[in-house]
Order: structure tokens, then C-alpha cells, then sequence
């Protein structure tokens, strides 16, 4: 069954809703690859200064640490900014 039209015999808003819930789940996943290639790229702009065929082990290792350390900031960053909202909202 096609997602995007309204051959289920559902409703047709059932059918909007449910084709705004799967685009709105398109976008939060095209944005979450944005996040890894902005990250991604930084890192290898950092740790490999000429490309060759292959990356070395410490080229590895540096894009690794470095890709882990970017997102572990950018979650605690989230969780801070989530719990100042949540403080707000209940006036703390």
C-alpha cells in the first residue's frame, strides 16, 4: 500500500495525517544525516591532511575520536538545552 494515497478505504484525513507524520519522519532523518556529514566532514578536514587511497590507523583513530567527541558534545548540549526549557516551562 502506497503511503501517500488513500486506496486503504481509510479516511482521507486519516490518510493527511498519516502522509504529514511520514514526511515530518523523512525530515528528522534527513536532518540526523546533515548532523553525521557536517560532523564527518569537520573531523576529516582535521585529521587527514593529504588523501591517499586508503586513511592510516591514526587517521582512523583521530576521525574516530574526533567524530565520538563532537557528538557527545552536541547530546549533552541537547540535554542541557532540554532541561533550561523544562526548568522554564515549570518555573524553576
Amino acid at each position: 500500500m502506497d503511503p501517500f494515497t488513500d486506496s486503504g478505504g481509510g479516511s482521507s484525513a486519516a490518510s493527511a495525517e498519516q502522509s504529514t507524520q511520514l514526511l515530518m519522519q523523512v525530515q528528522q532523518l534527513m536532518q540526523g544525516q546533515q548532523v553525521v556529514v557536517k560532523i564527518l566532514g569537520k573531523c576529516f578536514t582535521r585529521c587527514v591532511d593529504s588523501p591517499g587511497e586508503s586513511l592510516s590507523k591514526k587517521q582512523q583513530d583521530c576521525i574516530w575520536s574526533c567524530t565520538k567527541s563532537i557528538y557527545e558534545t552536541e547530546q549533552y548540549i541537547s540535554r542541557r538545552l532540554e532541561g533550561i526549557q523544562s526548568a522554564s516551562h515549570t518555573g524553576k
